[in-house]
């Protein structure tokens, strides 16, 4: 999965489970311009951010061997 998919689940599931950006950077600590940025490709995230959004979202990020 390409890095701009991944941002883009991210925005789409944080939508989907109705989590506002406020709420969402207030329980990671980070702010929500941040993870504006993030979600649009404005900035890209450490793995460990992208890990620890993805893990508030109910998912984890794998990396596997093809």
């Amino acid at each position: 999965m390409k890095y701009e998919e991944i941002t883009k689940f991210i925005l789409q599931e944080r939508k989907r489970q109705k989590i506002t950006k406020e709420d969402m950077a207030g329980i990671l600590s980070i702010s929500p311009t941040t993870i504006y940025k993030i979600e649009h490709n404005i900035s890209q995230a450490k793995y460990k951010t992208l890990e620890t959004i993805l893990n508030s979202l109910g998912y984890e990020l794998v990396i596997k061997k093809r």
